[in-house]
């Protein structure tokens, strides 16, 4: 008999056991599950990590080119500039070169400096039938008033 009473002392435990094992299973099923998940998740956060990354430094150079020191310009080119300010309209090169009696060479290589150094923008590209349309841009107006430019076409 003790050996009867002993296997049915171990069938309730083992009935416990299988129960705990079975409950262990699918808690370690849910946490696999979870942990794909989070891995998932994961690897898009570093993904988008990489691309602020990205366009942060992208911000970082912009502003350093927006912030670099503005180097004074040569009259004519400040001419130039001064004349998009007075107008407060879009200029063709020849626009420019008419008011101001330049050649259109000068205009153009002044154009680019203007271009270059952000105090004026190309707000219409050029087509077969006409030029390009430029107008100052609010770095030129503060350009122009920090630094008294006035001259009289």
């Amino acid at each position: 008999m003790g050996i009867v009473t002993d296997l049915l002392k171990e069938v309730p435990l083992s009935v416990v056991l299988r129960e705990q094992i079975v409950m262990l299973d699918k808690e370690i099923a849910s946490l696999r599950t979870e942990n794909a998940e989070l891995k998932a998740k994961v690897a898009i956060l570093e993904t988008e990590n990489a691309d602020l990354k990205i366009a942060n430094s992208d911000l970082k150079a912009e502003i350093a080119r927006i912030k670099r020191p503005q180097k004074k310009l040569d009259a004519e080119t400040e001419q130039l500039v001064q004349y998009f300010f007075t107008t407060g309209r879009e200029l063709t090169a020849g626009d420019v070169a008419s008011a101001l009696t330049i050649d259109i060479g000068t205009v153009d290589y002044h154009f680019d400096l203007l271009f270059e150094a952000g105090l004026i923008m190309q707000t219409r590209a050029g087509s077969d039938s006409g030029e390009g349309m430029y107008e100052i841009t609010p770095s030129g107006r503060k350009y122009v008033v920090e630094n008294k430019i006035m001259f009289t076409p």
